[in-house]
């Protein structure tokens, strides 16, 4: 079921993103903030993203003082080329794991843990990669990228990894291959048009 949040509730979730709380449940990203109401302005050292924790503390104390604001709430997309290639393919995994579809949780689903987490089952032992470079692995690869890839995993941990990317988003993995076989090497350039007819020449 989606949450309905009032606009002060989607500044305290600002304030908790910027602070660097995204991973945890939207009620605990307001709640975070409330617990440390009097404390905000002297956490902005340890802010993941200062500047932008700044204006949106300032952006609260308008608020509280009923002054009008143009506060800007930043809701990043859910690993969006995986999610919008699994509801072009209608893969129920792909969107569940993108946050396309409901998972009945009140965590946000992100597809690179879901990766790392499957990886693991495979290889039945603990992954000691750093969450950021499986991001960046996952982000690359299903836009057909492999080096990066390459260079973090062994060759058992890339064999798990594409095993893992291809069972989280069935459909955004094989699409993918679908879209490298097509690709003519011997051609000068590609071109077609795109869905508003703009007309793209690589």
């Amino acid at each position: 079921m989606q949450k309905q949040f009032t606009p002060l509730e989607y500044l305290y979730i600002e304030i908790s993103n910027q602070y660097g709380e995204d991973k945890i449940t939207y009620s605990q990203r307001i709640q975070w903030v409330k617990d440390h109401m009097d404390d905000l302005e002297s956490l902005q050292g340890k802010a993941k993203e200062p500047s932008c924790y700044e204006a949106a503390v300032i952006a609260l104390r308008d608020v509280q003082a009923g002054l009008p604001t143009g506060a800007i709430v930043r809701l990043d997309a859910v690993s969006s080329g995986p999610q919008i290639l699994s509801v072009l393919t209608n893969c129920v995994t792909g969107c569940k794991a993108t946050g396309a579809m409901d998972k009945d949780t009140d965590v946000r689903p992100v597809a690179y843990k879901e990766v790392a987490s499957r990886m693991q089952d495979i290889l039945q032992q603990e992954l000691l990669v750093e969450y950021d470079k499986i991001k960046k692995c996952v982000m690359e690869s299903v836009y057909g990228g492999k080096k990066t890839a390459r260079e973090t995993f062994t060759p058992r941990q890339l064999k798990a990894f594409n095993q893992a990317c291809l069972e989280v988003a069935t459909g955004a993995f094989s699409l993918l291959e679908l879209f490298i076989r097509s690709w003519q090497t011997d051609k000068e350039y590609h071109a077609w048009y795109l869905p508003d007819w703009h007309y793209c020449y690589v």
